[in-house]
């Protein structure tokens, strides 16, 4: 019997910032964070940055090559577009505490003429104390042509993470022309 070659892509930055998000209240050691990436063959990070961090900060045997997953973009299309005004502003990921939704309800209240839409999973009664204007509008998770529609109608995608490697929020927006 010969086991199965298999390969896992890193997509998340693994910094102090993740580490306390996602495994918050839990006790966290580099043999957990490395043992949960071993059942793979090959481990492949989607940026040089984070192949590099990776081998430096947990001595990961990240693979050489960097793997970019595209193929996650083949229901999105590539359109160009001039936005001459701006008005409607995107939150697109879900784990909203590492992502930052905390800052974005922060410029919809410096911005109160502005309509700021949140799509993805979480808990919005969370952060409805923060919110000051009636600006903020809270989808949940969409995907397939309502994803496409919500992102065609916003002039730009802001997501103020602090511990990213290339998310999926990012490609979904770009693809489909939204800065």
């Amino acid at each position: 019997y010969r086991k199965k070659k298999t390969f896992k892509t890193m997509r998340l930055l693994l910094n102090d910032v993740a580490l306390n998000t996602i495994w918050s209240g839990e006790q966290t050691d580099v043999r957990s964070i490395k043992d949960s990436f071993q059942f793979a063959d090959r481990l492949y990070a989607i940026t040089p940055f984070m192949r590099d961090y990776h081998r430096k900060r947990w001595g990961m045997a990240v693979a050489d090559k960097v793997l970019c997953p595209l193929s996650e973009l083949i229901e999105f299309k590539k359109q160009r577009r001039i936005r001459l005004s701006l008005s409607d502003i995107l939150f697109l990921g879900k784990d909203w505490n590492r992502k930052g939704l905390v800052d974005f309800i922060k410029m919809a209240n410096a911005f109160p003429s502005l309509q700021f839409h949140v799509v993805g999973s979480g808990d919005p009664s969370r952060f409805t104390q923060l919110i000051e204007n009636g600006n903020i509008l809270f989808y949940g998770v969409l995907s397939g042509d309502v994803l496409i529609d919500s992102i065609e109608k916003c002039d730009l995608h802001f997501l103020p993470s602090r511990a990213e490697g290339l998310p999926r929020g990012y490609i979904e927006a770009l693809a489909n022309g939204l800065p």
